[in-house]
């Protein structure tokens, strides 16, 4: 049986947890002085579905194209566009768009590709949105 544990800021759990947390704590130090993983939002969703968690549909695109035909696969009539760097802030950056027409996709696919996005974890020339 394979077995996948995530640890994400031992400190950051909730006080409800406090016997979890402390049996991990040595762990999770170990783990955070050997190991360093940036992840994407998609690379962690794939990841997360290998593992039977439920993650809700999506896909990545590197053209407005891509976008487009992405969003009409999805089906619906509004999508969320989410540039995919390794900083927090993305939304207040204006990385995050919602959307509601394909039109609008494609336009807004394409005012984010080829840019950088900066945010108040990123340098001040920002990250590569591709």
């Amino acid at each position: 049986m394979r077995r996948m544990y995530f640890v994400v800021g031992v400190n950051s759990l909730p006080a409800t947890f406090g016997a979890i947390r402390y049996a991990i704590a040595p762990y999770a130090q170990i783990f955070w002085k050997h190991t360093v993983m940036n992840l994407h939002e998609y690379q962690a969703k794939r990841l997360l579905t290998d593992y039977a968690i439920p993650v809700p549909r999506g896909g990545v695109a590197r053209t407005p194209l891509e976008a487009a035909s992405a969003a009409r696969e999805l089906g619906g009539s509004r999508w969320v566009l989410k540039a995919q760097v390794h900083a927090g802030g993305r939304g207040k950056a204006g990385g995050i768009k919602l959307v509601d027409d394909l039109a609008e996709v494609e336009q807004q696919a394409g005012a984010l590709l080829g840019t950088r996005l900066v945010t108040g974890q990123s340098a001040a020339d920002g990250l590569p949105i591709e």
